[in-house]
C-alpha cells in the first residue's frame, strides 16, 4: 500500500520549480519511492520541485522496519527494483509528462500511478492464490 507523505500548496504552486523559456513554462518535479527489495513494491512516494538533491528525501522514504537502506551505491538487482515501478507507469500508462501546474495535484497522481503499478508488479501473485 503506498503511503502518503507530506505534501502543501496548490493551484499554481511555485514549489514545483517553473523556468520561463522563450514565453513557454516549464515545469519540474521529482518522485522519490521507498520500494520493499522482498516484492518490489512501492511502499512510500515523496513528490517534491526538480531542484530538491534525492539525498536530502531519504529519511522520509522509510518506514522503520528495513534492515538495510541502499542509495545510489547499490548493486544492480537492486536498483531494477527501485526503477521498475517507474517504468511501468512510464511504458503502461503513459505518464511522461506533468499534467498540472501544482505539486498537490502532480502528487495524486502520482500517488495512483504508483498505487495501480503495485497491483500490476503484484498481479502473478495475486491471480496465483487466486487459482
Amino acid at each position: 500500500m503506498v503511503r502518503a507523505g507530506c505534501c502543501s500548496g496548490a493551484g499554481y504552486s511555485s514549489a514545483i520549480g517553473m523556468v520561463d523559456s522563450r514565453s513557454t513554462w516549464h515545469f519540474g518535479m521529482k518522485a522519490h519511492i521507498g520500494v520493499d527489495a522482498d516484492s518490489g513494491r512501492v511502499h512510500t512516494v515523496v513528490a517534491t520541485s526538480a531542484e530538491v538533491s534525492d539525498v536530502t528525501q531519504a529519511d522520509r522514504l522509510l518506514h522503520g522496519e528495513e534492515s538495510d537502506a541502499l542509495g545510489r551505491a547499490r548493486e544492480r538487482l537492486e536498483q531494477a527494483k527501485v526503477e521498475h515501478p517507474f517504468q511501468v507507469i512510464k511504458q503502461r500508462f503513459g505518464h511522461r509528462k506533468i499534467r498540472y501546474r501544482g505539486l498537490a495535484k502532480n502528487t495524486a497522481q502520482l500517488y495512483t500511478l504508483f498505487g495501480l503499478a503495485n497491483l500490476v508488479l503484484a498481479r502473478r501473485r495475486l491471480l496465483e492464490t487466486c487459482a
